[in-house]
């Protein structure tokens, strides 16, 4: 069985990161990319960039990632309002939120007031 390329990327970046791995490469998408540069305006990635067909991401050692778990998955879709969007247990991680203005932290997206798909929470 086939998985997303979503979730293939998000359990490719919490091994690496609880292995303490600096780098990371996996297959090139749009929606991927939107998902790394906003974790890495969270500070959780130093940077991303394309080789080929291929997304290289470079991991920080300062902030490593210790929790990150998909909340939306293909079989069942969270969706959810800007009033609504749940917020990490922690309270010092982030919610990672689809909007229609991209992809947005729980922070980000109920200071714009929009609401959307649920994709991951991480700390």
């Amino acid at each position: 069985m086939k998985q997303s390329l979503v979730a293939q990327f998000l359990n490719k970046l919490l091994n690496a990161s609880l292995a303490g791995k600096n780098r990371l490469t996996i297959e090139r998408s749009k929606f991927v990319r939107e998902i790394a540069d906003a974790l890495r305006a969270l500070g959780y990635i130093k940077s991303v960039t394309e080789q080929d067909n291929q997304l290289v991401i470079d991991l920080d050692e300062k902030m490593p990632i210790s929790h990150l778990r998909m909340l939306s998955r293909p079989g069942l879709r969270q969706y959810s309002s800007a009033r609504q969007i749940p917020r990490t247990r922690t309270r010092l991680g982030a919610v990672l939120v689809t909007t229609p203005k991209g992809v947005l932290t729980d922070y980000q997206a109920k200071k714009q007031k929009v609401g959307g798909e649920l994709v991951c929470e991480v700390w």
